[in-house]
């Protein structure tokens, strides 16, 4: 019987002769404890074995069909359609720190992927089957926390409608997400920002002005800021 009460009745999956493929053969009631098979089974694949219910996680994405959460240090995914499932043992990358950024780039093309950023460096992992992932080091530089926003592509001068990826870098500066592991540095010969614990950005758009406004908490670190400030002395010459 199983385990928790509230389960009423229990699938009986089996294989045909010289075969691995379950396929569901007769759905019980959960007091039956034994079951007679007497034929072929001609029920539906069992897809959800080994599955287990999604860890927690501190970021979560959708992609290509797919949940991704990024759980401490461990990248876990889904199957394709089954949100909130994964396999523990399989379905799981381990990185050497936490991960304090998971952003998917592309949708089903060949450009398509995930960014993540764990400790001192940021990763590219290309394709859209995990098992076939192009794994590359792409920075360098991890990523500030919870940094990261969606912008209009023509707001920062790319060349399409569609919404670009943008995150603070822990070297200060702004990074634009490309597709196939393509980071572009933002105003990388201008003022800079600290680094900092973790961070908030959003995109705003106003007057004709569009501007990516990112909080700091935690904010460290020397030299010249762009939260640093210039106080102008305007003298008045009579004519």
């Amino acid at each position: 019987q199983p385990a928790d009460p509230n389960v009423v009745r229990t699938n009986i999956y089996v294989t045909d002769a010289n075969d691995q493929v379950l396929r569901r053969y007769a759905q019980n009631p959960s007091a039956l404890s034994s079951a007679v098979i007497t034929a072929q089974a001609a029920g539906v694949k069992l897809e959800t074995q080994h599955l287990v219910p999604m860890p927690r996680g501190h970021i979560v994405r959708i992609h290509n069909g797919r949940q991704w959460v990024a759980d401490g240090r461990n990248l876990r995914w889904s199957p394709t359609m089954r949100y909130g499932l994964t396999n523990p043992a399989e379905a799981v990358i381990r990185f050497d720190a936490d991960i304090d950024m998971l952003e998917p780039v592309g949708e089903g093309d060949a450009d398509a992927g995930i960014y993540v950023a764990a400790g001192s460096a940021t990763y590219w992992f290309g394709g859209k089957n995990p098992a076939e992932f192009n794994k590359s080091r792409v920075s360098r530089h991890g990523a500030v926390p919870r940094s990261s926003v969606d912008v209009p592509g023509t707001a920062i001068g790319q060349d399409t409608d569609d919404d670009v990826t943008v995150w603070l870098s822990r070297s200060g500066n702004y990074v634009l997400a490309g597709g196939n592991g393509k980071l572009t540095v933002l105003k990388a010969s201008e003022a800079v920002m600290p680094d900092a614990d973790s961070a908030a950005s959003l995109f705003l758009a106003r007057n004709g002005k569009k501007q990516i406004i990112t909080t700091l908490r935690g904010a460290r670190g020397n030299g010249l800021a762009v939260t640093d400030r210039a106080v102008a002395h305007v003298v008045h010459t009579p004519a």
